[in-house]
């Protein structure tokens, strides 16, 4: 496997071409799905003889076209792999903890800062990093996730919920 860094698709073609191999089945594209270089990296890992394709998606499950730029941004991207005929798969995993509980996204404990989007009440998924990791090498040996979405999510609650119960159990309000 090689790392992207930018580059031009040759870059990449080069770079895939001297670490293709037997071993070289499945491309987890860790770049941003709205970057043009998912487009480079989807070229050279079909040109690489890559089996399986899967794209930074790792978020909320996609509104419909239309809605939103950055979805159908993302949008675009997935269209560019289906029309690729790679086998592809797409991991949606509601929120990361380590990024919406920090100073980062929405609920930083430690400063009492919180931003709720929204009213609070609509119920979200929550996942760790890590368990996101197990969950994908768990489902990319499942032949039901070949060409599909799958829904990863360890809990379900809504931001006001988290923290209510976060103020009664520490006794600070936020």
């Amino acid at each position: 496997p090689f790392s992207v860094r930018g580059g031009s698709q040759g870059s990449l073609l080069r770079r895939a071409a001297a670490s293709s191999g037997s071993a070289w089945r499945t491309r987890i594209s860790s770049v941003a799905p709205v970057s043009c270089s998912v487009n480079s990296l989807l070229k050279a890992s079909v040109a690489a003889g890559v089996k399986r394709f899967v794209p930074s998606e790792f978020g909320v499950k996609l509104p419909g076209r239309g809605t939103n730029i950055l979805f159908d941004l993302k949008y675009k991207v997935r269209d560019e792999i289906e029309k690729s005929g790679i086998e592809h798969t797409y991991f949606i995993t509601g929120f990361w903890y380590e990024t919406t509980f920090s100073d980062f996204f929405y609920l930083n404990f430690k400063s009492g800062k919180i931003s709720v989007i929204g009213d609070g009440y609509t119920k979200a998924s929550f996942i760790s990093l890590a368990d996101v990791g197990r969950f994908v090498a768990e489902a990319l040996n499942d032949p039901r996730s070949h060409n599909a979405e799958v829904y990863v999510e360890a809990e379900t609650a809504a931001l006001n919920d988290i923290i209510h119960e976060y103020e009664t159990v520490s006794g600070k309000k936020l």
